[in-house]
């Protein structure tokens, strides 16, 4: 982001101006840019801030992302499951059926 602005706090500071005979007040100028400078400063400070949590909520994003991968093969697995379990309940109960009937 530092890369991107044109000032920064420090380029700020160290600007010079020249002085002409009807020119502005330099105490009035010295002023202004002490407050621009402590906006940028703010501004940096947001902004690493907000750097910060983007990677932290993009590393979250992958691992629940990851899980969700993990999960949908879990449930893929579980719906096959219950496919089996009823027809080994069905085998049972047909061969129960033929023992209790044949008796």
């Amino acid at each position: 982001m530092k890369d991107i602005l044109k000032l920064s706090a420090e380029k700020i500071y160290e600007k010079e101006f020249s002085v002409e005979f009807k020119g502005y007040s330099p105490k009035e100028i010295d002023s202004f840019l002490d407050t621009v400078i402590k906006d940028y400063q703010i501004i940096d400070e947001i902004t690493d801030e907000i750097i910060k949590d983007n990677r932290r909520l993009k590393y979250e994003v992958a691992t629940l992302e990851a899980e969700i991968i993990e999960l949908k093969a879990m449930l893929k697995v579980n719906d096959r499951k219950p496919e089996v379990s009823n027809i080994d309940i069905l085998r049972r109960l047909a061969r129960l059926e033929e023992i209790i009937l044949n008796k």
